[in-house]
């Protein structure tokens, strides 16, 4: 593993320990002040991206993945590194990833 900066900064994504698990994908950080920030706000960002997509459309809307790499994007600007954790894939720009948008049932659990 890296060595961090002396504040505890990891310039280097893949080297670093602050890491978070949400819905089968694994957010790396390079620092613990952006891992715990992430981890504060993405209930709400999970909600107001719902409530906002679901009012614009008229339809519900459940897209909190999106929601969680908006929040990491706007939060981790030292770089970009995610991992779908059941293929061990990993990201390394928001370039790589595409939006994709279902029709289907959804019985309100």
């Amino acid at each position: 593993m890296g060595t961090p900066t002396p504040y505890g900064v990891y310039y280097n994504l893949s080297d670093s320990p602050y890491t978070y698990e949400f819905l089968y994908y694994r957010y790396y950080f390079s620092s613990v002040k952006h891992l715990e920030k992430f981890k504060r706000d993405l209930s709400g960002k999970v909600d107001w991206l719902n409530d906002s997509l679901s009012r614009r459309f008229g339809i519900s809307f459940q897209s909190d993945r999106l929601a969680a790499f908006q929040l990491y994007r706007q939060i981790e600007k030292r770089g970009f590194l995610v991992e779908y954790v059941p293929a061990g894939f990993l990201y390394t720009s928001p370039s790589q990833l595409m939006c994709v948008v279902g029709i289907g049932d959804y019985d309100g659990k």
